[in-house]
């Protein structure tokens, strides 16, 4: 038996929806066009791993999946927890450990830099330190899915050169 709606008020706002299944180990599908997709892995609230594994058709043995190497790990908003990656697998975070990188903040105007860890506890750096390390920062799932096509493309990610330490202040 189908259920009813018991008021206008509820037709109106369509179906519940229940709460976000995203936790970390949850795996994720990316979808980059009609064609090709690549997996992630959510290691801890917002911090996304996203693997090296571009592939057209559907992968089911998601352990070899979060075993391949990881293109990079970012935070990521917008409507990532909120069903824009698909999930489609679970892999406890203990069966294929990835750690947490540091990453680095930088004052715009000075050009101080400090190298943070998973728990945001912070060091002073000097901005060649930070050359390979990712800026805190939370990307867009947009900016990631672009991100990851101009990796397989070969070519510079705008987001990514924007977000580079810069070695002198100002630059």
């Amino acid at each position: 038996m189908a259920s009813v709606p018991t008021s206008k008020a509820q037709e109106l706002k369509g179906p519940k929806v229940g709460k976000s299944t995203l936790e970390p180990g949850s795996v994720l599908r990316v979808d980059l066009d009609h064609q090709w997709h690549v997996y992630a892995r959510i290691l801890a609230h917002t911090r996304i791993a996203f693997h090296d594994c571009r592939v057209s058709a559907p992968e089911k043995d998601f352990l070899k999946i979060v075993k391949t190497p990881v293109l990079f790990v970012l935070a990521v908003g917008g409507r990532a927890d909120k069903g824009h990656w698909p999930k489609v697998g679970h892999v406890p975070l203990e069966m294929a450990s990835i750690p947490l990188p540091e990453q680095f903040m930088q004052d715009i105007v000075t050009g101080a830099c400090r190298i943070v860890d998973q728990s945001f506890n912070d060091r002073p750096a000097k901005p060649e330190e930070c050359i390979e390390l990712e800026r805190a920062a939370v990307w867009d799932p947009v900016q990631v899915e672009d991100r990851i096509r101009d990796h397989y493309a070969g070519r510079p990610n705008a987001h990514l050169a924007y977000m580079k330490v810069r070695l002198s202040p100002g630059g």
